[in-house]
């Protein structure tokens, strides 16, 4: 429960400011507070959405995978950057995608693909994001979407704009718990 509180403080000899001292800084990242005028009854914190999670690094391989992030075709493990991904407590997923060494000034859309039994098979379409390469392929991005109810893991799918087919990378699903 939020207390509104008042201070004074003297910032002058005979002059005294009184501040208002609740609901200005929010009790955690994501959360409003109420207004200063507000009741104790009238101010309630939002529900937890669960803790945060620590950030997972995981290869970005051309291993094609399909939309329950399972590997379709040969196994393909060489290395062409990395992705983190970690669940904030405030209930997003926080991605950075690092791509190197891919087709040099390419744009790949970029899909934060959930993956959980309440889901059906995933939240495949969609794209949240897009990262540009340089002259020399590389490129860096940072995507971030809300949890679904249910998600379990994540994985991310990068698709060439120009060759969406042909010049692609994914990498493993990772827990979206600890």
């Amino acid at each position: 429960m939020y207390q509104v509180r008042t201070a004074k403080l003297a910032l002058i000899p005979g002059i005294t400011l009184a501040l208002g001292l609740a609901g200005g800084i929010s009790p955690a990242w994501g959360e409003t507070s109420a207004p200063l005028s507000a009741s104790r009854t009238q101010v309630q914190p939002t529900p937890d959405p669960g803790p945060a999670v620590p950030a997972r690094k995981v290869a970005i391989t051309r291993q094609n995978r399909d939309c329950l992030g399972m590997p379709v075709g040969p196994t393909l493990t060489q290395s062409f950057g990395f992705s983190v991904a970690r669940r904030t407590g405030s209930n997003m997923i926080v991605t950075t995608v690092v791509l190197q060494g891919a087709t040099p000034n390419a744009t790949y859309t970029v899909r934060l693909i959930q993956l959980g039994p309440s889901l059906g098979t995933s939240d495949c379409p969609g794209v949240d994001g897009t990262v540009t390469t340089d002259e020399f392929g590389n490129g860096e991005a940072n995507v971030r979407e809300n949890v679904l109810p249910g998600a379990t893991h994540v994985f991310v799918d990068l698709n060439n704009t120009a060759d969406p087919n042909g010049d692609f990378f994914t990498t493993e699903p990772v827990s979206l718990s600890r």
